[in-house]
Protein backbone atom coordinates (compact mmCIF):
# COMPACT_ATOMS: atom_id res chain seq x y z
CA UNK A 1 0.00 0.00 0.00
CA UNK A 2 1.17 3.41 -0.39
CA UNK A 3 2.14 4.53 2.99
CA UNK A 4 5.25 6.41 3.90
CA UNK A 5 6.55 7.44 7.76
CA UNK A 6 9.19 9.86 8.80
CA UNK A 7 9.57 10.85 12.13
CA UNK A 8 6.71 11.10 13.91
CA UNK A 9 4.65 11.73 10.68
CA UNK A 10 3.27 9.20 8.03
CA UNK A 11 1.49 9.55 4.97
CA UNK A 12 -1.33 6.60 3.34
CA UNK A 13 -3.64 6.30 0.65
CA UNK A 14 -6.62 4.85 1.31
CA UNK A 15 -9.77 3.99 -0.78
CA UNK A 16 -13.10 3.44 0.21
CA UNK A 17 -16.55 2.21 -0.66
CA UNK A 18 -19.93 3.43 0.02
CA UNK A 19 -22.29 0.80 -0.09
CA UNK A 20 -25.96 1.57 0.98
CA UNK A 21 -28.78 -0.38 1.43
CA UNK A 22 -32.26 0.14 2.78
CA UNK A 23 -30.93 3.40 4.30
CA UNK A 24 -28.23 1.38 6.15
CA UNK A 25 -24.57 1.79 5.63
CA UNK A 26 -21.93 -0.93 5.65
CA UNK A 27 -18.85 0.25 8.13
CA UNK A 28 -15.31 -1.77 9.07
CA UNK A 29 -13.82 -1.50 12.81
CA UNK A 30 -11.67 -3.49 14.57
CA UNK A 31 -12.73 -5.56 17.30
CA UNK A 32 -10.33 -3.53 19.98
CA UNK A 33 -11.17 -0.20 18.79
CA UNK A 34 -14.13 2.58 19.19
CA UNK A 35 -14.56 3.81 15.94
CA UNK A 36 -15.52 2.86 12.45
CA UNK A 37 -14.15 4.05 8.95
CA UNK A 38 -15.98 3.24 5.33
CA UNK A 39 -14.63 -0.57 3.93
CA UNK A 40 -11.77 -0.47 2.17
CA UNK A 41 -7.80 0.35 2.31
CA UNK A 42 -4.84 0.97 0.68
CA UNK A 43 -3.62 1.60 -2.29
CA UNK A 44 -0.83 -0.04 -4.13
CA UNK A 45 1.97 2.13 -6.47
CA UNK A 46 0.65 1.97 -9.78
CA UNK A 47 -2.61 0.70 -8.67
CA UNK A 48 -5.82 3.04 -9.69
CA UNK A 49 -7.80 3.94 -6.79
CA UNK A 50 -11.09 2.23 -8.20
CA UNK A 51 -9.16 -1.02 -9.02
CA UNK A 52 -7.88 -1.34 -5.40
CA UNK A 53 -11.54 -0.92 -4.25
CA UNK A 54 -12.24 -4.06 -5.76
CA UNK A 55 -9.58 -5.44 -4.96
CA UNK A 56 -10.00 -5.24 -0.99
CA UNK A 57 -13.81 -5.55 -1.63
CA UNK A 58 -12.71 -8.65 -2.85
CA UNK A 59 -10.01 -9.56 -0.06
CA UNK A 60 -11.75 -8.50 2.91
CA UNK A 61 -15.57 -9.62 2.03
CA UNK A 62 -15.29 -12.01 -1.08
CA UNK A 63 -17.29 -9.84 -2.95
CA UNK A 64 -16.90 -8.10 -6.33
CA UNK A 65 -18.09 -4.56 -6.72
CA UNK A 66 -19.36 -2.48 -9.40
CA UNK A 67 -18.05 1.44 -8.83
CA UNK A 68 -20.90 3.35 -9.87
CA UNK A 69 -19.10 6.69 -9.06
CA UNK A 70 -16.34 8.72 -7.25
CA UNK A 71 -18.32 10.62 -4.43
CA UNK A 72 -15.04 12.34 -2.43
CA UNK A 73 -11.22 13.65 -2.67
CA UNK A 74 -10.45 13.74 0.60
CA UNK A 75 -7.06 15.31 2.53
CA UNK A 76 -7.50 13.96 5.84
CA UNK A 77 -5.07 15.19 8.87
CA UNK A 78 -5.29 13.68 12.48
CA UNK A 79 -3.39 12.60 15.26
CA UNK A 80 -3.80 8.58 15.92
CA UNK A 81 -5.01 7.81 19.58
CA UNK A 82 -1.86 5.52 19.94
CA UNK A 83 0.97 7.52 20.77
CA UNK A 84 0.16 10.96 19.00
CA UNK A 85 1.53 10.39 15.28
CA UNK A 86 0.33 13.34 12.98
CA UNK A 87 -1.32 11.17 9.57
CA UNK A 88 -2.14 12.90 6.49
CA UNK A 89 -4.27 10.54 4.04
CA UNK A 90 -5.74 11.06 0.59
CA UNK A 91 -8.41 9.14 0.61
CA UNK A 92 -10.90 8.18 -2.49
CA UNK A 93 -14.48 7.42 -1.89
CA UNK A 94 -16.73 6.12 -4.18
CA UNK A 95 -20.15 4.66 -4.51
CA UNK A 96 -20.24 0.75 -4.96
CA UNK A 97 -22.85 -2.06 -5.57
CA UNK A 98 -21.89 -5.80 -4.90
CA UNK A 99 -22.26 -7.80 -8.06
CA UNK A 100 -24.00 -11.21 -7.52
CA UNK A 101 -24.08 -11.02 -3.56
CA UNK A 102 -27.34 -10.62 -2.29
CA UNK A 103 -26.07 -12.40 0.53
CA UNK A 104 -24.37 -9.32 1.97
CA UNK A 105 -27.57 -7.62 2.34
CA UNK A 106 -28.61 -10.09 4.80
CA UNK A 107 -25.71 -9.33 7.33
CA UNK A 108 -28.37 -7.56 9.12
CA UNK A 109 -26.59 -5.45 12.27
CA UNK A 110 -24.17 -8.87 12.20
CA UNK A 111 -20.42 -8.74 12.48
CA UNK A 112 -18.18 -10.50 10.18
CA UNK A 113 -14.71 -10.94 11.17
CA UNK A 114 -12.28 -11.35 8.97
CA UNK A 115 -8.44 -10.90 9.18
CA UNK A 116 -5.99 -8.65 6.97
CA UNK A 117 -2.08 -8.55 7.78
CA UNK A 118 -2.64 -9.58 11.06
CA UNK A 119 -5.19 -7.04 12.07
CA UNK A 120 -8.51 -8.25 13.16
CA UNK A 121 -11.59 -6.53 10.83
CA UNK A 122 -14.83 -6.43 11.24
CA UNK A 123 -17.92 -5.16 9.54
CA UNK A 124 -21.30 -4.24 10.54
CA UNK A 125 -24.54 -2.44 8.94
CA UNK A 126 -25.53 0.54 11.04
CA UNK A 127 -28.68 2.69 9.96
CA UNK A 128 -27.93 6.32 7.94
CA UNK A 129 -29.98 7.86 11.41
CA UNK A 130 -27.34 6.08 13.43
CA UNK A 131 -24.22 7.81 12.34
CA UNK A 132 -24.42 10.75 14.30
CA UNK A 133 -24.40 8.44 17.77
CA UNK A 134 -20.81 6.51 16.68
CA UNK A 135 -17.51 7.56 15.98
CA UNK A 136 -16.78 7.61 12.45
CA UNK A 137 -14.05 8.81 10.34
CA UNK A 138 -13.65 11.18 8.51
CA UNK A 139 -15.97 12.77 10.93
CA UNK A 140 -17.46 14.58 8.49
CA UNK A 141 -18.97 11.51 7.13
CA UNK A 142 -21.64 11.32 9.35
CA UNK A 143 -23.28 14.02 8.26
CA UNK A 144 -22.04 13.92 4.31
CA UNK A 145 -23.25 10.34 3.55
CA UNK A 146 -26.97 11.69 4.19
CA UNK A 147 -27.30 12.99 0.76
CA UNK A 148 -24.29 11.93 -1.40
CA UNK A 149 -23.09 14.52 -3.98
CA UNK A 150 -23.96 14.20 -7.39
CA UNK A 151 -20.53 14.91 -8.72
CA UNK A 152 -17.42 14.64 -6.95
CA UNK A 153 -16.63 16.97 -3.81
CA UNK A 154 -12.91 17.47 -3.16
CA UNK A 155 -12.70 17.37 0.94
CA UNK A 156 -9.98 18.92 3.04
CA UNK A 157 -10.49 17.77 6.98
CA UNK A 158 -8.07 19.03 8.86
CA UNK A 159 -8.65 18.11 12.81
CA UNK A 160 -4.66 18.48 13.79
CA UNK A 161 -5.37 22.35 13.04
CA UNK A 162 -9.16 22.18 14.66
CA UNK A 163 -7.77 20.62 17.59
CA UNK A 164 -4.79 23.34 18.17
CA UNK A 165 -7.52 26.29 17.71
CA UNK A 166 -9.59 24.73 20.09
CA UNK A 167 -6.67 24.30 22.60
CA UNK A 168 -5.65 28.40 21.78
CA UNK A 169 -9.52 29.42 22.84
Amino acid sequence: MTYCEKSNLSFRCRTAGVLIHDRAILLQGEPQRTFWTLPGGGIELLEPSHVALQREMQEELGISVQIERLLWVVEHFFVSDDGGKAHHGIGFYYLITPLETPHLYHLERTIQAVEDGGIDIIFRWFKLDELKNIALYPAFLPTALQVLPLVPEHVVFDEITQASQKARE
